[in-house]
C-alpha cells in the first residue's frame, strides 16, 4: 500500500517546502488544499489520482510532514459503504478532499447551537474545519475522502 501513494506523499512534502514556514494552521491547509485542487485534482494528475482510486479500504493515519508549529497527519478512506456521523467535535484543525463521490456535511454554529450549515462536497472541492468545531456528514458508498489533521 505504501507504494501506491508514494507520488502523494511526495508532492505534499515538496509543495510544504514551497510554503512560508511562517504559516501554519489554518491557513497553511487553505494552501495545501488549493495546490491540491489545482495541481492533482483539476489537472487530474494520473500518476497520483489513479493509485489513490485503486485504494479500497482505509489507509491509517500517517505523519507527513514535522516543522516548526506543524505536524501534518492524513488519512484516506474508502467507503464500501454508506457511513453516518452525527454530531462529531473536531479534535484538531483538519482539511477534507473528495477524490471520488460527495459528501453532505452540516456545521453547527459555535455560538448559536441551533444554526447550522449544510454543504454538499463534491468530487474534486474540500473544506478546512477549525478544530473544536461540531459536525454531521453523511458519505455514500465508494465515496474517497482524504483528511489532512495538525496537531
Amino acid at each position: 500500500m505504501n507504494n501506491i501513494i508514494n507520488n502523494f506523499e511526495t508532492y505534499i512534502i515538496d509543495q510544504d517546502k514551497l510554503i512560508n514556514s511562517q504559516i501554519i494552521g489554518l491557513k497553511y491547509l487553505e494552501l495545501i488544499k488549493n495546490k491540491l485542487i489545482q495541481e492533482i485534482l483539476i489537472k487530474e494528475n494520473k500518476d497520483i489520482l489513479d493509485p489513490i482510486k485503486k485504494i479500497n479500504n482505509k489507509l491509517d493515519i500517517k505523519e507527513l510532514v514535522n516543522k516548526e508549529g506543524i505536524k501534518l497527519s492524513y488519512n484516506i478512506e474508502f467507503f464500501n459503504a454508506p457511513e453516518s456521523l452525527k454530531n462529531y467535535k473536531i479534535e484538531n484543525d483538519m482539511m477534507i478532499l473528495i477524490f471520488q463521490g460527495f459528501v453532505n456535511l452540516e456545521i453547527t454554529d459555535k455560538f448559536e447551537k441551533e444554526k447550522k450549515m449544510k454543504f454538499k462536497l463534491s468530487k474534486n472541492s474540500g473544506i478546512v474545519i477549525s478544530k473544536d468545531t461540531i459536525i454531521s456528514r453523511e458519505i455514500p458508498k465508494e465515496t474517497i475522502l482524504i483528511s489532512f489533521f495538525i496537531e
